[in-house]
């Protein structure tokens, strides 16, 4: 990461003081394979930590935390460059660095699918209640799905 004391910290952001303090904390050597399985789990548990009305937003701020960290990490192991400071708008880095791994050849939607489809290889729907489903509410009849 290119000089995160000069460019990081003295950026007055609190998200890039929270991300270096992340980073710093980071201890794992992980092989390219687990690193990339942990940049998509949780890029996953990012994604669907959107905080819900009347929620609190730390749950939400701690996902996108691990993924930047999660997703630095890779870039920093492909040699990609990446500016701690940028993250004082973080949806536009982040987006900006997931571009450059799939320029790398690591496109992290197409990895996301190939995971998902791997992990739910069969999905069976029982219990649809079919007289009770509305054009409002087309989810709802599903009373129970498993995932084997």
């Amino acid at each position: 990461m290119e000089n995160t004391r000069t460019k990081g910290r003295g950026s007055g952001s609190m998200y890039v003081a929270l991300l270096l303090t992340a980073l710093d904390d980071w201890n794992e050597d992980l092989s390219d394979d687990a690193l990339i399985e942990y940049v998509l789990a949780c890029r996953e548990e990012m994604l669907g930590a959107l905080p819900r009305r009347g929620e609190g937003t730390y749950s939400a701020l701690a996902s996108e935390i691990a993924y930047d960290r999660a997703l630095i990490k890779l870039c920093k192991a492909h040699d990609l460059e990446v500016v701690a400071a940028n993250f004082a708008h973080p949806k536009e880095e982040r987006a900006h660095l997931e571009f450059e791994l799939g320029a790398a050849g690591y496109d992290l939607n197409s990895l996301a699918r190939r995971r998902r489809n791997l992990t739910f290889r069969r999905i069976s729907v029982v219990g649809v209640d079919h007289e009770s489903r509305s054009k409002d509410r087309r989810f709802s009849s599903i009373a129970h799905m498993q995932f084997v």
